[in-house]
């Protein structure tokens, strides 16, 4: 049924399902994210639900996405309290996720596949509903990359604690924003926030934030996962 239409026929309160942006970009995410789990969990025939693990983590899961609908039902003005019970039960998700991945039941391809996803959700929703008399989603389209840049510009303007060298100010605050937003951030999850240099720039960038104990590494090449100390 075409949102639009749903609406028509709601009480007349200005809810969030009437808002197309709200159900494109944080609900339909949601629901795809949550359907990856279950999709991820019930392929792979020599898993046994009866694995506290697995169960809990599918638990979690189908409470984001009752979040996610009650969500829906939300007045604009009351969105905000619905908001913080979004962005706590993601982090639920991603906890139980981190702990299935531990328990070798998640392999580390999907555990950084809902990661990435579970961040972009995440600071969609924070700049949606901070910024959302101006909009912000309004220019987002459906690729991943693309609704990160558009979320990227209003913590741009924060100022940082740490200062940098001349010269590098500008390329350092954002390969340092990104380390911050995601918590551990790949080489690739920075340079597809900063685009404006190539992967051997952004690792020589780490590496003189690591020698200012700035930043520490852990893993080994590829793997190497970047956090602030």
């Amino acid at each position: 049924m075409d949102i639009k239409e749903t609406g028509m026929r709601m009480s007349g309160d200005n809810v969030m399902l009437q808002n197309s942006e709200y159900y494109k970009y944080i609900f339909k995410k949601t629901e795809k994210i949550v359907c990856a789990v279950f999709f991820i969990l019930r392929e792979d025939g020599n898993l046994t639900h009866e694995d506290s693990v697995l169960s809990d983590l599918e638990s979690v899961a189908q409470t984001l996405l009752e979040t996610a609908l009650l969500s829906l039902n939300t007045s604009e003005t009351e969105l905000d309290a619905a908001a913080r019970q979004l962005r706590f039960d993601l982090v639920s998700l991603e906890s139980k996720l981190r702990i299935a991945h531990a328990a070798r039941l998640l392999t580390t391809q999907f555990l950084e596949v809902f990661l990435r996803e579970i961040t972009s959700l995440q600071r969609a929703l924070r700049s949606y509903t901070e910024r959302r008399s101006e909009n912000p989603l309004g220019e987002a389209v459906p690729e991943p990359m693309r609704v990160r840049k558009s979320m990227r510009s209003p913590s741009l303007s924060m100022p940082q604690a740490t200062p940098t060298p001349l010269g590098q100010t500008s390329r350092r605050d954002r390969i340092l924003q990104v380390v911050k937003d995601r918590g551990a951030a790949t080489i690739k999850d920075i340079t597809d926030v900063v685009t404006d240099c190539s992967e051997k720039t952004v690792q020589r960038e780490l590496m003189a934030l690591i020698k200012d104990n700035i930043v520490h590494r852990e893993g080994e090449r590829r793997w190497s996962r970047y956090s602030l100390v």
